[in-house]
């Protein structure tokens, strides 16, 4: 999965890949975990979540561009530059109700797709 932010927008995204007989099933499965998924979070795997997240978040500072790409997009969509201190707070302070509440509302969003190779299924694929 991966998440982009801009100014005003952004979006949520997961990569898959999978035969062309199975991607309406693929669909379908990766809907249907994201539902499941913001129904039965624990406090547990939050927990684990935002230790990955803040480790990942200060491990990619030890890349230049990295932090290039970083301090880029931070003035770019903010103007200013966000004090890594600041991120962690804001990672540290996502809740169980607010990660329902994304999911819902992702979930509600009539979805954008892109397919690269043999599609033919992908139209059939109802949201």
């Amino acid at each position: 999965t991966f998440v982009t932010s801009y100014a005003d927008t952004g979006f949520f995204g997961v990569y898959t890949g999978t035969g062309e007989k199975e991607s309406a099933e693929m669909v379908n499965v990766i809907r249907g975990e994201l539902a499941r998924f913001a129904a039965s979070a624990t406090e547990e795997e939050l927990a684990r979540t935002r230790t990955q997240a803040i480790s990942s978040l200060r491990m990619s500072r030890e890349s230049t561009s990295s932090e290039v790409d970083t301090l880029g997009r931070h003035l770019l969509n903010y103007g200013r530059v966000i004090p890594i201190e600041e991120v962690v707070e804001k990672i540290e302070a996502v809740t169980l109700a607010d990660i329902r509440r994304v999911i819902e509302d992702v979930l509600a969003t009539k979805e954008a797709m892109v397919a690269l190779g043999p599609v033919k299924n992908v139209e059939k694929v109802a949201a």
